[in-house]
């Protein structure tokens, strides 16, 4: 079996359950589908937030740090293509691929993991050819564009856990008691 990154614990505790021969009880939870279309932008925040064991304030610091970190390993492959550096060319769009699968930049994860299994037949001549100024810029528009979807998402998700916490009215210890 292989379990890809990023990990989703919904798949990978039921496969090392069944891995280990105790998988007779075990319950399922469905994946929230988005459209079903591979086209989305980002993933529901639902399921990212999964990755980070549904804690808010976790993920909010890793996504601060998502678009520098990618816009970071986008300078380095900048670097690797001028280099000639298949390699590691290939080594930083399996980065980037990585760090948005885990925050979840679904379509930036897709564009890094087609232009990475590309990178592995590359030659070095032809590595200027295909990393375009049209396709450096389609994957910082990716990036941007993410960036900013996940974090509309997140803020909203967050004002919303507000406004029903602050709805919530506490019981008097006498009702406490009662109840």
């Amino acid at each position: 079996e292989h379990v890809g990154k990023p990990v989703d614990m919904d798949e990978i505790v039921p496969l090392l359950l069944k891995l280990t021969g105790r998988d007779r009880h075990v319950v399922t939870h469905d994946l929230i589908k988005q459209d079903g279309s591979d086209q989305a932008l980002t993933e529901p925040l639902a399921i990212v937030l999964r990755r980070f064991n549904n804690n808010h304030e976790l993920y909010r610091l890793m996504l601060a740090r998502f678009r520098s970190e990618c816009e970071s390993l986008l300078r380095e492959l900048e670097r690797c293509v001028k280099a000639g550096d298949v390699t590691e060319a290939g080594g930083q769009l399996h980065a980037l691929k990585g760090v948005a699968a885990t925050l979840g930049a679904k379509a930036l994860a897709l564009q890094a993991g087609d232009l990475e299994k590309q990178s592995k037949n590359y030659q070095r001549a032809e590595l200027k050819e295909i990393f375009s100024v049209e396709t450096m810029s389609l994957l910082s528009t990716l990036v941007n564009e993410s960036d900013e979807q996940l974090s509309r998402v997140l803020h909203t998700e967050v004002s919303s856990r507000r406004q029903e916490d602050a709805a919530i009215v506490p019981l008097s210890p006498a009702e406490f008691t009662d109840k």
